[in-house]
């Protein structure tokens, strides 16, 4: 699970390569986007200090975290004794997911979420446009003054409107979460293929 990075910068290229369990470990805190801001700090963060503190911080609380796991656990009879293998085991653990991961899931929940209350809203919407509606019909049968049927005519059309908007939220929504389901799944498969590689290690 190596990555290479090769970068051309001002007229210099730049290769470092980030093996196994440090890339894992870095992995484990930054998405598919990282977090450089700046894009002219690349070749400083790839090569210098901020990275390599990255590794070791985030790997240091990995393996903190799975000896942890694995003391609390009455099944496990060994705990691994290098980093790399630590690294590993935690990758391996039942529910591991790195950030890139969780990312996934958290879109997929933030998706579902808007899906709800977009419908939630026009259950809400229907409500008052059935009473907007049924107001209208005992205005129209006491043949009330024209502004007071005016004015409900005017909500009824605003209330039409909002669920019309709704409409096309739970629509987008619904098209929201399929993205976020595939970007999903190919986050779940990358993760087996991370698990198995985690085993050579």
């Amino acid at each position: 699970m190596s990555l290479t990075i090769t970068v051309d910068y001002k007229g210099q290229t730049y290769s470092r390569t980030i093996a196994d369990a440090k890339l894992a470990a870095l992995l484990n805190d930054l998405g598919d986007e990282g977090d450089i801001d700046d894009p002219n700090d690349i070749v400083g963060w790839i090569f210098a200090g901020p990275q390599t503190g990255k590794i070791n911080s985030t790997g240091k609380r990995i393996m903190r975290d799975e000896i942890i796991r694995l003391r609390n656990d009455p099944e496990v009879t060994e705990i691994p004794g290098t980093p790399n293998e630590l690294i590993a085991s935690a990758i391996q653990a039942p529910g591991y997911q790195n950030k890139s991961h969780r990312d996934a899931i958290a879109q997929v929940q933030d998706a579902t979420d808007c899906k709800v209350s977009a419908e939630n809203s026009k259950v809400t919407m229907e409500d008052a446009l059935a009473l907007a509606e049924a107001k209208l019909a005992s205005l129209q049968k006491q043949e009330a003054p024209v502004d007071k049927i005016t004015a409900v005519e005017n909500t009824i059309a605003e209330v039409n409107c909002a669920i019309t908007l709704l409409d096309e939220n739970i629509v987008k929504a619904d098209a929201d979460i399929v993205t976020a389901n595939a970007k999903l799944a190919e986050k779940i498969t990358e993760a087996a293929a991370k698990v198995e590689e985690a085993k050579t290690w």
